[in-house]
């Protein structure tokens, strides 16, 4: 197994000590997380073609992925909650307390996906089907979207620096929609999120008020469009794996983690 260390440059032993304290911290949580194989995404675990790339960056002392999606086609509906049901979450129990806090939108709508695919695929028919269910369903929906989403990966890093760095080599990957969150812990050692997200989305609406807005033809013709962005999202991960090895890291041999 290896260890990604980044090139050797001036100033860097300083540094290192300064930071020595949070690096322990975050290599305790990093141990855990792998071990647990703890991925938050909502599928729960990782997507087989971005296995490669996770083990590349969880192989890196300065970081680990918390959660990842390779890329999705999916139906993504918007339901407007009967009346009935509404009234009854809106009632207050008892003179004075607080309403009963709503799922969804805060106007008791709810979002859920109709349909879900994670590879190309000719899936026209089975789309054309999810939308006459969406449609005759009771109460019905009242927007969908079809929508392809690109790779995103979430990854842990031990501090600003390290962060800036990833996020830098995946933007000239053309992972150009990446940001960093930093949060400040209980413990005051700050947090750092890096957000790896490609720009190869599509939304398309095909429900609008209830109604459906696009023939079947378009709905085949968008199912072809988004099977050529899951080849360009399969490349985008590759580029993305190249670049890390070898602009980010030095490959050393380690001990296994």
């Amino acid at each position: 197994m290896y260890n990604y260390r980044p090139a050797k440059r001036g100033h860097q032993q300083p540094h290192q000590q300064q930071h020595q304290q949070p690096g322990k911290q975050f290599a305790n949580e990093k141990r855990q997380a792998l071990v647990q194989k703890l991925d938050r995404s909502r599928k729960g675990e990782l997507d087989e073609l971005v296995q490669p790339l996770a083990d590349l960056i969880n192989a890196d002392a300065r970081y680990y992925t918390t959660s990842s999606c390779s890329g999705r086609l999916t139906l993504c509906g918007l339901k407007k909650k009967d009346e009935e049901v509404k009234d009854k979450e809106d009632e207050v129990l008892e003179e004075g307390e607080k309403k009963k806090e709503k799922s969804g939108s805060s106007s008791g709508n709810s979002f859920c996906s109709l349909f879900d695919r994670h590879k190309a695929g000719h899936y026209g028919q089975e789309i054309i089907s999810s939308l006459k269910n969406a449609i005759s369903d009771t109460p019905s929906y009242e927007a969908v979207d079809l929508k392809f989403e690109p790779v995103i990966f979430h990854v842990r890093a031990v501090d600003l620096e390290a962060a800036t760095a990833l996020l830098q080599v995946a933007i000239q990957a053309g992972f150009r929609n990446s940001g960093i969150v930093t949060t400040v812990g209980a413990t005051e050692h700050s947090s750092c999120i890096v957000a790896l997200r490609h720009t190869l989305q599509m939304a398309v609406p095909v429900v609008v008020r209830g109604v459906k807005v696009t023939p079947d033809e378009y709905i085949h013709e968008l199912v072809n469009v988004s099977n050529g962005k899951f080849a360009a999202n399969e490349a985008a991960i590759a580029r993305l794996e190249a670049d890390i090895r070898d602009k980010l890291y030095t490959a050393v041999a380690a001990e296994p983690i």
